[in-house]
């Protein structure tokens, strides 16, 4: 609802939107409800991006462009070259919206995600909006800016104007969680994690699986087919593991995926377990094919 809020209450019916062809559904929607016009570039080209941008300052040189992304894509694990976008931003008169749910407070040195990658003499032209609910542990969402932005969000963003304020005990774990998130133990928190990170993405190569992405707390194990996906979750499901299986629409048809998601309170011992089930069950599977091939 942040995201959708962003975008709902920046733009209007003359600005033009130019949008990652994979960001968020929330994202997508938003869009269409802002405005008619509307360009998807391909998904983190910044060749493209380039290209798409130029064509619509030719088509409206005077009325707002937008650019929506993510900074870290939820279900491959993948993320755009934000430095160029903010470039691009530049070049073009452009406003960048960015949904940094997924790696704000997880990832980089200082903890603030891939936003860390930015040059900030262009943070003026930049609005990020996110969820508590994934690092932070609690509901609610935010968006932040310059000052004239959080004003006209205020006003005109539909989702904090005509929503429901969030509970004081909400406030009061997203502000102990930031607390929590950007001091020393936060930092002790993040090593840990980028050590089971690397430690995941090692022992999945090993065993012969292939994983999308760039590495980070998203850990997404490609599978292929559907049904070959089905099959797997079945046996390691009545083995004791439960493992989150996403599909098409999350993600294109026959390009189905088991995504993990590390927390720094896991242990390499449950890793481990994890990836021999899903091996073991991932050669009955194949055999059991072979079988009805045969």
């Amino acid at each position: 609802m942040a995201c959708f809020g962003a975008i709902a209450g920046l733009t209007n019916g003359k600005d033009t939107i130019v949008i990652d062809a994979f960001a968020h559904n929330c994202m997508q929607i938003a869009s269409k409800y802002s405005t008619n016009s509307i360009f998807k570039f391909n998904h983190n080209d910044m060749v493209h991006l380039d290209a798409v941008l130029e064509r619509c300052r030719q088509l409206d040189d005077k009325n707002g462009l937008f650019i929506v992304t993510e900074s870290l894509y939820s279900m491959n694990s993948d993320a755009p070259d934000l430095r160029r976008i903010m470039e691009l931003a530049h070049k073009y008169e452009a406003i960048v919206i960015i949904d940094t749910a997924h790696d704000l407070g997880v990832i980089g040195k200082e903890g603030l995600g891939l936003l860390e990658t930015i040059d900030l003499q262009y943070s003026k032209n930049l609005i990020i909006c996110g969820a508590f609910s994934k690092a932070f542990g609690t509901n609610g969402g935010f968006i932040a800016g310059p000052i004239e932005i959080r004003k006209q969000m205020t006003i005109m963003s539909p989702t904090y104007m005509f929503s429901t304020g969030a509970s004081p005990l909400q406030c009061h774990i997203a502000s102990k969680s930031i607390d929590l998130v950007f001091s020393e133990e936060g930092d002790r928190m993040r090593k840990r994690l980028n050590q089971l990170v690397d430690f995941t993405v090692r022992k999945f190569t090993e065993n012969g699986f292939t994983l999308n992405g760039i590495p980070s707390q998203i850990v997404p194990v490609l599978i292929g087919h559907e049904r070959t996906a089905r099959m797997i979750f079945k046996k390691v499901f009545e083995r004791g593991l439960l493992i989150n299986l996403i599909e098409f629409p999350a993600v294109p048809k026959s390009k189905a995926i088991f995504r993990f998601q590390l927390m720094a309170s896991h242990v390499e011992a449950d890793i481990v377990l994890a990836i021999e089930m899903m091996k073991t069950a991932k050669l009955e599977v194949e055999n059991e094919m072979i079988d009805l091939i045969d």
